[in-house]
């Protein structure tokens, strides 16, 4: 997780949390993760992933058009195959090979692409050059949010974590106590304000 139980106690200036209380932590702050993943659409950790891609059917990477100059048809290259990943922005791409797709019922080998050759690595993914239609292509990469990216989201998650964990020991407490203790359900999850400006976050992302 991008944000650990201790982090969570110092947030709420909690010198030590009781083992139920830890216990307790862990799982919403889980579960921020997971909703917040969601909302993003991304992993918040990084991770290393493989993927595979098959090239639209109708991408050509080669025409001719007819010429009236030369009286004849000359050939060009269309724009690169765009193909974004998952798990942008992309920190490190370790491997690209493809499968051209089957010729008469025959199966294709894998063949390894080369960088800036055949592909250039984008925050979103890859521009493909070497590629046809119905080719596979398999791309090993490491990927997710880091640094500074992180840090918005860490807060996001600390401040939604603490009304989660507030809420819990006011309960813990009415229980005990047999009473509610006069105490209102506080907001949990995360606020319809707060994923406003989660959504906002998203759309300054590299898409993925």
């Amino acid at each position: 997780m991008i944000v650990s139980v201790d982090e969570l106690a110092t947030y709420m200036d909690q010198s030590q949390l009781s083992n139920r209380q830890e216990a307790a932590a862990e799982l919403v702050l889980a579960g921020l993760q997971a909703e917040l993943e969601g909302i993003l659409r991304r992993p918040l950790e990084v991770v290393e992933e493989v993927e595979l891609h098959t090239i639209s059917e109708d991408y050509q990477n080669g025409r001719t058009f007819y010429s009236g100059l030369s009286d004849s048809f000359v050939p060009f290259k269309v724009p690169p195959f765009v193909l974004p990943l998952r798990n942008s922005p992309v920190i490190e791409v370790t491997l690209v090979r493809f499968k051209p797709a089957p010729t008469v019922g025959i199966e294709n080998p894998w063949y390894e692409m080369s960088d800036s050759t055949d592909y250039t690595v984008r925050t979103w993914g890859l521009d493909l050059y070497r590629s046809t239609a119905n080719d596979v292509v398999e791309v090993t990469y490491t990927g997710g949010l880091v640094g500074a990216d992180n840090a918005f989201l860490r807060l996001a998650i600390l401040r939604a974590a603490a009304r989660e964990m507030t809420n819990q020991v006011d309960d813990v407490v009415g229980l005990k106590d047999l009473s509610t203790n006069d105490v209102r359900m506080i907001q949990t999850g995360f606020t319809v304000e707060e994923i406003a400006v989660l959504k906002r976050f998203k759309r300054k992302q590299p898409a993925g």
